[in-house]
């Protein structure tokens, strides 16, 4: 697990002068959006025989809340993994699921950020490391827009939000395209 002070020097570099539980709130605070905006944060439960018409709580793991239900899949007589959709196989109102229908198992999908609190020092590694630029950015953007101190500047605060906003994009994009299995191969074409 990595821990956000990895990235006081990256904020540093962007916002020279700051102290250090500044820019550690700034930091926490640019994590848990990036983690909610970007939805990387993925939690599965499994359910075995669970319930028809009965809720079952779904809870996420210690200091983090859950977003939304990714994915609920079930496997069908002959093996195959198929997927369960809202409304018509179960319903989920926050805090459980109800399923609509009877089945062996379920694997409940759900997308969590950190919550308030949250132990700063164990984060996920994969973030810190490939994202960090962009968390730091985040920080660095709040840091920027505090009036009356002397690394306030609100255009590079605009500039390093357009850094975050572009990174949990990206981070987005990437979640996304890992659970894709399609591929549409692009076709080398001739031209006389």
């Amino acid at each position: 697990m990595s821990a956000l002070s990895d990235l006081y020097q990256v904020v540093r570099q962007r916002c020279p002068g700051v102290i250090d539980f500044m820019m550690l709130d700034a930091l926490v605070d640019a994590y848990r959006e990036f983690c909610h905006q970007s939805e990387f944060l993925i939690e599965s439960q499994d359910l075995v025989h669970p319930a028809v018409n009965k809720p079952l709580p779904i809870t996420a793991t210690k200091e983090h809340t859950i977003l939304k239900i990714e994915s609920v899949k079930t496997k069908d007589s002959r093996g195959r993994e198929k997927e369960l959709y809202q409304d018509s196989d179960y319903d989920f109102d926050g805090g459980s699921i109800t399923f609509n229908k009877p089945h062996d198992n379920a694997i409940v999908s759900v997308v969590v950020k950190p919550s308030r609190g949250f132990d700063y020092l164990r984060v996920n590694d994969y973030l810190v490391e490939n994202f960090g630029e962009a968390i730091a950015a985040g920080a660095a953007s709040r840091l920027r827009l505090q009036v009356n101190e002397k690394w306030f500047n609100p255009d590079l605060s605009a500039m390093y939000q357009r850094d975050f906003i572009e990174g949990y994009r990206d981070a987005y994009r990437l979640r996304r395209e890992q659970f894709n299995t399609f591929h549409n191969k692009t076709r080398k074409r001739q031209f006389y």
